[in-house]
């Protein structure tokens, strides 16, 4: 004959299985940002852009790591229940899966069972730019320093309207002197001879060889003979700053 469990005893076994409800149970922000994240399975390239904006703006702490995997083509679902998962690397069999809310590992599954979420150029700058905009504003130095070097090395309207934006809101010295050299990046492509004089002055305190391969096209030649830059000041300015 079988004992029943005890009062103490049935009270743990009652906390356990509500501790296994808990560690399931979705929050409503968990379950928002599921249901939008599930949306780009069946989505057109042109919606997604706009599912994208949305998954931005649920202030969901898996949004950058989200968006970035679908950047680098690591965003999946699943074929038989069509869950949406992160993973690991693209390019390996089986694949090993993260959970996108919890961003814990959440087991592996062969390549051939998962289907992955496509992109397009343009929905691609569009995640640079959404990316960036969080790396940004993170709390973390490094990861704003990170952002702001390789937003300068694709700088584009949209980019350069970031970095503007967060020049005048940064406090760390290094990460503002990493904005300040991609604003002034920007700047070179301009038509105005003084703000481009100004560009150089900034870009010649940096070490960087970017820096200084950008500068040196300034004193390129066409094949005609003449100076890919017309203006005499800006050459003389970017030799200078290249020699240092």
């Amino acid at each position: 004959m079988k004992h029943l469990p005890s009062g103490g005893q049935r009270l743990l076994l009652l906390l356990a299985v509500w501790g296994v409800v808990l560690a399931h149970a979705q929050s409503p922000k968990d379950a928002t940002f599921l249901s939008t994240l599930g949306e780009l399975r069946e989505a057109s390239y042109s919606d997604k852009a706009a599912i994208v904006e949305r998954l931005s703006q649920t202030g969901h702490s898996s949004v950058r790591a989200v968006l970035t995997a679908l950047l680098e083509d690591r965003l999946d679902f699943r074929n038989s229940d069509q869950k949406v998962f992160i993973v690991k690397s693209a390019d390996s069999d089986p694949l090993e899966l993260i959970d996108p809310v919890s961003l814990k590992r959440a087991g592996s599954a062969p390549a051939d069972s998962m289907t992955k979420i496509e992109t397009t150029n343009a929905l691609r700058r569009t995640l640079r730019t959404t990316v960036a905009h969080f790396a940004l504003s993170s709390p973390d130095v490094a990861v704003r320093w990170d952002a702001a070097r390789e937003m300068s090395r694709s700088l584009d309207e949209p980019t350069v309207a970031l970095l503007r934006e967060r020049i005048g809101v940064e406090t760390n010295a290094s990460v503002k002197k990493q904005i300040a050299a991609g604003l002034a990046l920007a700047a070179l492509d301009g038509s105005d001879s003084k703000a481009r004089l100004e560009a150089i002055a900034t870009l010649s305190h940096s070490i960087s060889g970017d820096v200084r391969n950008r500068l040196a096209l300034l004193l390129d030649k066409s094949p005609d003979g003449s100076f890919v830059e017309s203006d005499e000041k800006v050459r003389r300015a970017a030799a200078g700053a290249v020699k240092k």
